[in-house]
């Protein structure tokens, strides 16, 4: 409507802002005074009306004038469960150029400075499972901000193990223990935490599997 009072409402950079501005003689709203950064979710409501416009989803892109254009190079899981060993890798960055990198993991902010491959790519390690998301760089020596990848970005713990039941001995005598329990399919050569339950008593030790997968029980 023109020449109204709104309550306008968005998010920059996944950071909600709320303020107050007005239309003009042919219903136009400016939103002025922006930094770079990724807008979304934009909203207006008349002050008089208290009426409440659409959503504007977005993202609307502001990007710093020699600001890059980043973009997804690849993206890889951790190697074991509980660990750190992935990554996601930015291409579109400038040569061999330090950056400082922001991003949210599972919703925490994340900053780190980190400095580009002479092949204009970055490399975001040592990063566990979770969900990865607005990841925007700054260019340390010219303040330029690239565009934000929204994301999220998802990095997963590796398959868990899928045990089956292998064999079983009994004890050899009354009231020894010298019984067993094979199960297979485990990870080759590795410590596992066995649960299970004894004559109805929770149980729980630490046990290796030989080099075929098997772990035994006794």
């Amino acid at each position: 409507t023109p020449s109204t009072n709104y309550d306008v409402q968005f998010f920059d950079n996944g950071l909600q802002v709320d303020l107050v501005s007005g239309t003009n003689g042919a219903g136009t709203l400016i939103l002025g005074g922006l930094d770079a950064g990724t807008y979304t979710n934009i909203s207006v409501t008349d002050q008089t009306t208290v009426c409440q416009s659409n959503v504007l989803a977005g993202p609307v892109n502001l990007i710093d004038p020699g600001g890059v254009t980043i973009v997804l190079f690849n993206q890889l899981d951790p190697t074991t469960c509980g660990g750190s060993e992935g990554s996601i890798a930015l291409s579109g960055l400038n040569s061999s150029t330090a950056y400082d990198v922001t991003y949210f993991d599972d919703g925490l902010q994340v900053d780190v400075t980190l400095t580009s491959s002479a092949g204009g790519q970055l490399l975001i390690n040592n990063l566990d499972a979770g969900d990865y998301s607005s990841i925007r760089v700054i260019d340390t020596g010219s303040g330029c901000t690239s565009n934000t990848l929204t994301g999220p970005f998802t990095l997963s713990d590796p398959t868990s193990e899928t045990i089956a039941f292998d064999s079983s001995n009994d004890p050899l005598t009354c009231g020894a223990l010298d019984g067993q329990i094979v199960i297979s399919g485990l990870t080759v050569s590795s410590t596992f935490t066995v649960d299970y339950d004894f004559n109805g008593s929770a149980v729980s030790t630490a046990l290796s599997s030989d080099a075929g997968g098997l772990l035994t029980l006794g």
